[in-house]
C-alpha cells in the first residue's frame, strides 16, 4: 500500500509527492512543499541496529556533513510517535559519477567538461572523504553510483545511512559493498559483520579518482596473461594493469588508454601505493595514500597543465611532450573532450614558404671514384737521411752496394712497411667511400617530403569529400546515435551485472553501438556466450530503429570531421618540419663527412708519396 503522508520525530506531518528512485533497501521520494529534501523509505521493517543508527546519524548531523553528504536530518515515521521507516535527508543536485568519466555519456550529460574539471572533481572527491574521516567516520560503501556530481564539480555522497559510525562503545558497521572498489584484503569478507578503516576508504577513493582521471577505465581492467579473473579476483591479485612494470604482474593495459606516468610520475607512484599495498604498510612511502596527499598530487597536476594545439579542449600535464587525448582519439575513433572548429588553433604553417625552404638545402650529388694517383711531389724526408748516412760511409757503403748491409736491410724494411700501412689505410679509405649513403638518404628524405606535401595539400579537399559522404551516410549516421543512445549501464542483459559493466566500460564499451564481436571476445571474463548475449540485446536495439529521412547532418558529425582535420593538418606539418630538420642535418652530416674522407685521403697520399720517396732514396 502506498503512502502519502508519513511524520518526522518531532510529529510534523511530510506530505509525499512522488517517487524519484528506487532501490534494494529502499525507495527515495520528494516531499510537497519542500524542495530542499526528501524522504527515504524502508521496503522492510528496520532492524533495531538500522533504527539505532538513524537516530544517531540524526543526532550528529552537522552543516558540514550536511553539504557534503546525504545524511539523515530528521527520523521518518509512519504515525506520529511510530517505528522509524525511513529518514528525511538533504535533497541531492547531480548526476552519479560514473556519467563524468565515461565519454559517451560526458558528451551527454557534462557537454562542455574537459580533463581540468575531472581533475577538478577528484579534488572535491578527496577534500569530501578527508572531511567525512575527520568526523570519525567510515564510508565504507565508496563506489561508482553513491557519489553525484552537480554542473560545477560540486560532489555529494548517497547512501549516508550505510556509512559505519560509533555511537558510545558501539560500532555501527557499514553493511555493504561492491567489489569494484573494495580493497584486496576486503574482498569475499561479510561486510555485516567486518569493521571498516580509512585506510578500506582510501583505496576506493584511489578507484575513483583513477576512472576520473583515466576517462572510465577500472585500475584492474585489463588484458590478463594468465587465466581470465573476475574483476574481484584481479584486485585481490593486485593485478593493477597500468605502468610500465604491469606486464611483470601478469596483465597489460586496455588499448587505446592512457599511459599511468602521463598523469604525472608522482600520482603514477601515489596510484602504484594504492593498488600494490598490502593493506597494513604504514610507512608513508608505501601505505595507500590519504586524501590529502591526492589533493596535493592532483593540485600540482592541474598546474602544469597545458593545452593542445589541436584541439582547444585537450589539456594534459605538461611534462609531455605531444598531447596523448590526440593519439587516443585517433585509435579509438571516440570523441573524449568538447571540441569546436573555432577551439583549433590554427598554425601559421605556409606551405610555399615551408616548399623554397627545402629548395634551399643543396642536393648531395652522387660520389665519384676515390683514386690514389696521380701522387704528390715529396721530398726525402729527414729520416731517411740520417738512415742513409749510417750505412753510406766507409766499409758500410761498400756492404750496402752489394747488399750486405744489415742498417740498410732495416732501413729499407722500415720504409716499405710505411708504404703497405698507409695503403692499408687508404683501402680502408676507401670502403669508407663506398660506404657512403648520404646522398641516398638525401633523396629519400626528399621523397618522403614530397608525398607529405601531397597529403597536406589533399586535406581540405578531402574534408569536402568526407562532408559530401556524411550527408550520403545519413542512415548509418542516425543508427549510430541511436545504438549510442542506449547505454550498457541503464540496459537489464542477462550475465551482464555491475562488475561485468565496470570492466566493459573499462574497454571503451559503454553504449549497443560499441558491442561488436571483435571488441568483446577479447575482454577477460566474455566468453561465446556473454558475447553472445551482447550481441543479441545490440541487434533487440537495432531492430527498434526508424530512419529519418528529414533530419540534417548531425553538428557533432560535422564537429568531429572538423576536429579530425584539424588534427589531420597539425600532424602533417609537424611530420613536415621534423622531415625538412632531417633533409638539413643530413646535408650538413653528409657534407662534413665527404670533406672529413676527403682530407683524409689527402693526407694519405701525401703520406704514400713521402713513404714511397723514402724507400726509392734508400
Amino acid at each position: 500500500m502506498s503512502r502519502t503522508t508519513v511524520y518526522t520525530g518531532g510529529g510534523s506531518r511530510l506530505l509525499i509527492e512522488k517517487e524519484l528512485g528506487r532501490g534494494g533497501e529502499g525507495s527515495v521520494h520528494s516531499l510537497k512543499s519542500d524542495d530542499k529534501h526528501v524522504i527515504k523509505l524502508a521496503h522492510n521493517p528496520l532492524s533495531a541496529e538500522q533504527t539505532v543508527k538513524i537516530v544517531e546519524m540524526v543526532r550528529q548531523q552537522s552543516d558540514r556533513l550536511k553539504r557534503l553528504t546525504a545524511w539523515p536530518v530528521e527520523t521518518v515515521h509512519e504515525t506520529q510517535g511510530g517505528a522509524v521507516i525511513g529518514f528525511m535527508m538533504p535533497k541531492v543536485m547531480g548526476r552519479a559519477i560514473h556519467t563524468l568519466y565515461g565519454p559517451k555519456s560526458r558528451m551527454t550529460h557534462f557537454p562542455q567538461a574537459d580533463w581540468r574539471f575531472l581533475i577538478h572533481v577528484a579534488g572535491n572527491i578527496a577534500r569530501a572523504v578527508q572531511s567525512i574521516h575527520e568526523h570519525q567516520i567510515v564510508i565504507g560503501d565508496i563506489n561508482h553510483s553513491n557519489i553525484f556530481v552537480a554542473p560545477d564539480g560540486v560532489v555529494t555522497l548517497l547512501d549516508a545511512d550505510s556509512f559505519q559510525i560509533q555511537t558510545g562503545n558501539r560500532l555501527l558497521l557499514c553493511g555493504v559493498g561492491i567489489e569494484t572498489h573494495t580493497p584486496p584484503e576486503l574482498q569475499g569478507v561479510n561486510f555485516r559483520v567486518t569493521p571498516r578503516t580509512p585506510n578500506h576508504d582510501n583505496f576506493g577513493l584511489a578507484v575513483l579518482i583513477f576512472q576520473l582521471l583515466f576517462l572510465g577505465r577500472h585500475p584492474f581492467a585489463g588484458r590478463y596473461l594468465n587465466g581470465e579473473p573476475s574483476l574481484g579476483d584481479a584486485i585481490k591479485q593486485r593485478l593493477f594493469a597500468y605502468g610500465s612494470d604491469a606486464k611483470n604482474r601478469g596483465v597489460v593495459a586496455p588499448p587505446s588508454t592512457l599511459e599511468l606516468e602521463a598523469a604525472t610520475a608522482f600520482l603514477a607512484q601515489m596510484f602504484k601505493r594504492a593498488f600494490l599495498t598490502d593493506g597494513t604498510s604504514k610507512t608513508l612511502v608505501t601505505a595507500r595514500p590519504l586524501p590529502s596527499e591526492w589533493l596535493h598530487g592532483l593540485e600540482v597536476l592541474k598546474q602544469s597543465l597545458k593545452v593542445c594545439v589541436i584541439h582547444g579542449g585537450h589539456y594534459y600535464a605538461g611534462q609531455l611532450k605531444d598531447c596523448p587525448w590526440c593519439e587516443i582519439e585517433l585509435q579509438s575513433k571516440v570523441q573524449l573532450f568538447p571540441f569546436s572548429a573555432g577551439q583549433a588553433k590554427r598554425s601559421q604553417f605556409d606551405i610555399e614558404a615551408f616548399w623554397k625552404q627545402v629548395l634551399e638545402v643543396p642536393v648531395l650529388l652522387p660520389l665519384g671514384t676515390m683514386e690514389l694517383k696521380p701522387l704528390p711531389v715529396a721530398n726525402v724526408s729527414p729520416w731517411a737521411q740520417v738512415q742513409k748516412r749510417l750505412y753510406n760511409t766507409g766499409i758500410k757503403s761498400l756492404l750496402s752496394k752489394v747488399g750486405m748491409s744489415k742498417e740498410r736491410r732495416g732501413a729499407q724494411s722500415i720504409a716499405r712497411a710505411r708504404v703497405q700501412e698507409v695503403q692499408k689505410s687508404w683501402q680502408d679509405l676507401q670502403a669508407l667511400w663506398k660506404a657512403d649513403g648520404w646522398e641516398t638518404l638525401s633523396s629519400r628524405l626528399r621523397g618522403e617530403i614530397e608525398k607529405l606535401e601531397a597529403e597536406y595539400s589533399d586535406i581540405e579537399p578531402q574534408c569536402q569529400r568526407r562532408l559530401n559522404q556524411l550527408q550520403k551516410d545519413q542512415n548509418q549516421n542516425q543508427l549510430q546515435r541511436h545504438l549510442d543512445s542506449h547505454r550498457i549501464e541503464n540496459a537489464r542483459i542477462d550475465g551482464v551485472g555491475s562488475a561485468r559493466k565496470q570492466t566493459l566500460a573499462s574497454y571503451g564499451i559503454e553504449t549497443a553501438a560499441d558491442v561488436d564481436i571483435h571488441s568483446i571476445r577479447n575482454i577477460p571474463g566474455f566468453g561465446s556466450h556473454l558475447t553472445w548475449v551482447l550481441l543479441t540485446w545490440r541487434a533487440r536495439v537495432e531492430q527498434d530503429f526508424v530512419f529519418n529521412p528529414r533530419q540534417s547532418v548531425d553538428p557533432r558529425d560535422v564537429q568531429q570531421l572538423e576536429r579530425e582535420t584539424a588534427q589531420s593538418r597539425l600532424n602533417l606539418e609537424r611530420q613536415l618540419k621534423e622531415t625538412l630538420k632531417k633533409l638539413e642535418d643530413a646535408y650538413h652530416s653528409g657534407n662534413r663527412e665527404r670533406e672529413h674522407l676527403n682530407r683524409r685521403a689527402a693526407q694519405l697520399r701525401q703520406k704514400l708519396a713521402q713513404a714511397e720517396t723514402n724507400l726509392r732514396f734508400l
